[in-house]
């Protein structure tokens, strides 16, 4: 998915809500017999999975109209709408479940840990971005962190509206100047890209809905990121700016709360070495009055060695 993705006509700096009505969907985990049978039958010819007919809608319309709904939302069409379809009916007569039973780890079994593993995984189909995007405007289990390499900027375009989107990094970084951060920051794209990553995983482009627990758990999930957890970093002082949060990030923690807390100030190095007494400070006499002694220095003790 390109991120250039254009502005929806009907959207509105309105008060944003979610998309979908899910309430109105029947959500029961389990299959009905007649439902097994038609996956069943559907499953004897793979090259029609993706074609959903009258019939099919007819048999398992719980099922497909809220995948048809969200892939109407996000105007996705033609091939892709196809294999969307044909990925779904597959899964569904792979797992004996509904959609809506599926775990996190089931669901991040389907799409896998980057786009070539999606493809290896689904023999074929290039459509991980676009099934992703069904996942979470159905409210599925997805983990953003474990998505590995994504354009989270184009899948919060598609979600939540690019103008809503850019509206609230403008806020940011307006934001961001009281803190001394230049005006045009060279940062602004990776910026971007955390802020549509925490977007993503509280799914609201709202930014009074960020919390310090949302950013630290980010912080957490990407501990190997340095860039990312810097403009986590950036993002929790805009968010104080603002006043939406009480503190920033410490920029020196890196646990969760609860967990041990690092260290704070760095440890002495514990080097096996002996103090002299302190009469044998440098300038300290002799009790005879005589000439000072000389400064005593430390010693290092010889490594212990185990005996063989």
């Amino acid at each position: 998915m390109s991120t250039s993705v254009a502005p929806r006509p009907e959207e509105s700096m309105t008060a944003w809500r979610w998309p979908l009505d899910l309430a109105r969907y029947n959500r029961r985990p389990a299959l009905t017999r007649r439902e097994v049978a038609a996956l069943a039958r559907r499953a004897r010819y793979p090259q029609r999975l993706g074609h959903w007919t009258p019939l099919f809608h007819d048999e398992l319309g719980r099922l497909t109209r809220p995948v048809t709904d969200a892939l109407d939302c996000l105007q996705i069409r033609h091939r892709l709408r196809g294999e969307v379809q044909r990925l779904v009916t597959h899964e569904l007569h792979r797992w004996q479940s509904t959609y809506w039973a599926w775990s996190e780890d089931t669901w991040h079994t389907i799409i896998g840990t980057s786009r070539l593993h999606f493809e290896a995984l689904a023999d074929g189909p290039q459509c991980r971005a676009a099934i992703v995007a069904v996942a979470l405007l159905l409210q599925r289990p997805i983990a953003v962190p474990r998505l590995g390499r994504f354009d989270r900027v184009a899948l919060a375009y598609r979600l939540f509206g690019r103008t809503r989107v850019d509206a609230a990094l403008d806020r940011i970084l307006r934001a961001l100047v009281d803190w001394g951060y230049a005006p045009t920051s060279p940062r602004y794209t990776s910026l971007r890209m955390t802020l549509c990553e925490v977007f993503l995983t509280i799914q609201s482009p709202c930014l009074e809905q960020i919390s310090i627990e949302v950013l630290l758990g980010l912080r957490t999930a990407t501990s190997s990121h340095k860039r990312l957890r810097g403009d986590l970093l950036r993002l929790s002082r805009a968010l104080v700016g603002l006043g939406l949060i009480t503190s920033p990030l410490n920029p020196w923690a890196t646990k969760r709360p609860g967990t041990s807390p690092s260290p704070t100030v760095q440890s002495v190095r514990t080097s096996p070495l002996t103090l002299t007494p302190r009469s044998c400070r440098s300038g300290a006499r002799s009790s005879s009055g005589g000439a000072p002694r000389r400064p005593c220095r430390l010693r290092r003790e010889p490594p212990i060695t185990r005996n063989s």
